[in-house]
């Protein structure tokens, strides 16, 4: 050992006589690097296997296997490594710093004198398989021969194997041969575009998501070395769920082997096996404070761990394989948003309330049964056809044909559900004049047909929102146009009087996590009048009625869950019709009792929540600043005469005190709160007026404020709700209409 400058570590550095850096703390060496550091100053024979570190030269040329033939344990060639010394204390030294590979085998050969004395280590898994019982066995290991019998030896992998065997086998029979045996390799889940599927963590939902969707194809592949063509291998999908996983056995299969490569057909993870009960929402605050001025974007996460899918290999009795953890597979699916989830929530009978309220019409419920099922079954057809590929539908003829299909299922889905809510309007069935199944029946309906992976880059996953202008986004809003009647509206010829009539989807229902003022068993009974004149009429006019959503989104087009200001539905559905009809009269709940004509609007808006939780800011304005701060009811006094219920309704807020208007003497100044208050009924008011005032302001608009008929958790009444929409009836036929 010499002592000398080393470029990384400095001066005095310890070098063997061959140059070769040693380590000063004397760490654990791999086979060769133990054989260069301290047994190289003699000839290093390297032909190969074995290799021979012969630093006292024992052996020449003449005894080396120069025609070695390699040993393989399994796949594995099996690394000989032999180190010759004649110091024995040199020996024990050094014996505990051969660090080995799994299939290494070092054997030391010390000569004293005339005889060697014969030491051997093994890596792991030859360790495991030796006639050793513990690697302590391995290192007391050790027996003497004649320095001459190794000389004479023929030194091949074989040959020094047998030699280790003095009285036993040094290894089971079956287990080192001449030739490789099958090796598999790895598994794992590949995407259609051949990417390998290995999990990310989402700090969203707290835990690592593979980049693929339930309903998007797959396949899995498991590779190996040298294997022979055609051997066939067994793979099968399991599942980590306490959850039933309906077909999942279905899912195995016999592949053979081509180019070391097996692969199973492309399949999918079905989208019923995403059970959404599993889900829970993020709620930063629970007062109803926190709702109403301080809104977040609510996110889902996971209240119990979601399936977790593996794969199991086997090509005989004795090999198994398995993916690695990063490779395990977690599918990711659109999760409800705010105003969607509510209806996941579970009533008393353990039935969820969207499910139970769907079932209150039979037409409406046989309906979503049916279009969940053509959602859940969509790929079996379109994936023939369809390569989902960044932002783009498959330009195929084929691809194009299942695109077309979908869109005009979607918008024959969406008329049908209008019309089958209308039913028990028609026939006078009045147990059942109710307008929650149509609502929860659109969202619920809408939400599986976002889970489609054909639209898997038309979501904001982390929002559960849609990307404006995507093609997710197109086919929604179709939904929309037709289930809420939106762009069916048709007057016909006729000589009758044509009036538009729109009324509001149930609000406030979040009672279950939120606010107990809320109710999730709300109707909104402006909802069921609208409903009910769009099915029967009114004797002297001929009624079109359009339900709108209690959104802010819509009415200003903007995602932002706090801000927004601009035109939206109102604008787009309602202005055709400023010049074609004779009134157009809004509806909404209001006031406990009363039937109020709203005197004005305003453009201020309050910092109520919706129904997605989204708010706007206080006392902002809901189009841009030139918008003037009120307009004016045009509704005829007529529809307040005896025997009607209604009233004009004229009160009003500023600065925290109240004040009375008429339609003859209203504010013209800004306010804080009109007398149909400041949310969207106000604004439905004011976007109306503002659009007759622009094209035709001689045309009759107003808004009518209908009494709530659940206040304090009531429970809905079919009677209470008959005898509101007579009310109201009564108050148009007092007026003519």
């Amino acid at each position: 050992m010499i002592f000398k400058n080393h470029k990384k570590y400095g001066d005095n550095y310890p070098f063997n006589s061959k140059n070769y850096p040693l380590s000063k703390e004397l760490k654990n060496y791999s086979a060769r690097k133990l054989g260069r550091a301290f047994f190289s100053d003699g000839n290093v024979k390297d032909l190969g296997m074995p290799i021979i570190y012969d630093s006292v030269q024992i052996f020449d040329h003449s005894n080396i296997g120069i025609s070695n033939t390699p040993m393989y344990y399994k796949f594995y060639e099996i690394k000989l490594v032999i180190y010759t010394l004649d110091n024995y204390d040199d020996l024990l030294d050094k014996y505990p710093k051969a660090d080995l590979d799994f299939d290494e085998i070092c054997v030391f050969f010390c000569v004293q004198e005339q005889e060697v004395i014969t030491k051997v280590k093994l890596g792991d898994s030859l360790q495991k398989y030796s006639r050793f019982k513990s690697v302590q066995d391995t290192a007391s290991f050790s027996f003497t021969v004649p320095l001459k019998k190794i000389q004479e030896k023929t030194i091949t992998t074989q040959s020094i194997l047998d030699f280790l065997s003095v009285d036993q086998a040094l290894f089971p029979s079956n287990l080192i041969q001449n030739y490789k045996t099958i090796a598999l390799d790895e598994v794992y889940f590949l995407d259609q575009n051949d990417q390998i599927l290995v999990q990310k963590f989402d700090p969203h939902l707290g835990l690592p998501v593979s980049p693929i969707l339930y309903g998007e194809q797959l396949k899995i592949r498991v590779t190996g070395k040298q294997i022979p063509e055609n051997t066939a291998v067994s793979i099968k999908l399991l599942a980590k769920t306490d959850r039933l996983l309906e077909g999942i056995e279905k899912l195995e299969w016999t592949v053979k082997f081509q180019d070391n490569i097996a692969e199973t057909p492309y399949f999918i993870i079905p989208l019923y096996w995403f059970d959404e009960q599993i889900l829970k929402y993020n709620y930063p605050q629970k007062t109803r404070q926190a709702i109403d001025f301080q809104p977040k974007a609510f996110t889902t996460t996971f209240k119990e761990s979601p399936p977790i899918f593996s794969i199991e290999v086997r090509y005989d009795k004795t090999q198994k394989l398995f993916p690695k953890k990063q490779h395990l597979l977690i599918p990711n699916s659109y999760r409800r948003n705010y105003e969607e989830f509510i209806g996941r929530f579970q009533n008393k009978n353990a039935t969820t309330y969207e499910d139970y309220y769907i079932a209150l019409n039979p037409e409406i419920e046989k309906l979503v049964d049916n279009f969940i099922d053509y959602i859940y079954h969509f790929d079996d057809e379109v994936y023939k056809y369809l390569t989902y590929t960044t932002h783009r539908i498959d330009q195929t003829k084929h691809g194009q044909r299942e695109y077309k299909n979908l869109v005009r299922r979607v918008e024959t889905v969406a008329s049908d559900l209008w019309k089958k809510a209308l039913i028990p309007f028609a026939k006078n069935d009045l147990q059942h004049y109710d307008d929650r199944p149509l609502y929860w029946a659109r969202l619920k309906m809408q939400s599986q047909l976002k889970r489609l992976p054909l639209f898997k880059e038309d979501i904001d996953f982390e929002k559960s929102q849609l990307i404006k202008g995507s093609k997710l986004d197109e086919i929604i809003t179709l939904f929309e146009e037709k289930s809420r009647n939106y762009t069916n509206i048709d007057f016909g010829s006729t000589p009758l009087k044509k009036i538009l009539i729109t009324g509001f989807d149930p609000f406030y229902l979040n009672s279950i996590e939120q606010s107990a003022d809320q109710n999730i068993e709300q109707s909104n009974p402006s909802g069921c009048v609208a409903l009910y004149l769009e099915a029967n009429g009114l004797q002297y006019s001929k009624i079109q009625t359009m339900l709108v959503p209690v959104r802010f989104t819509d009415f200003d087009n903007s995602q932002n869950p706090q801000r927004g200001q601009g035109t939206g539905i109102i604008e787009k559905y309602i202005q055709p019709w400023i010049k074609k009809v004779d009134m157009i009269i809004t509806i909404s709940q209001g006031n406990p009792n009363a039937y109020n004509l709203d005197v004005f609007s305003t453009v201020r808006r309050g910092a109520l929540s919706d129904n997605m939780n989204f708010t706007r800011v206080n006392k902002s304005k809901c189009l841009a600043q030139s918008a003037p701060e009120t307009l004016v009811s045009t509704i005829p006094d007529s529809l307040t005469k005896a025997p009607s219920k209604a009233l004009f309704f004229g009160l009003y807020y500023l600065h925290a005190r109240s004040y009375t208007a008429t339609k003859e003497n209203y504010p013209t100044h800004r306010i804080d709160e009109g007398p149909g208050g400041n949310f969207l009924s106000n604004e439905i008011f004011y976007r109306v007026a503002k659009l007759r005032n622009e094209n035709n302001p001689t045309l009759e608009t107003g808004h009518f404020h209908v009494p709530p008929l659940q206040i304090d958790n009531k429970k809905f009444s079919p009677k209470d709700t008959t005898d509101l929409i007579n009310n109201v009836i009564q108050a148009f036929e007092a007026s003519g209409l």
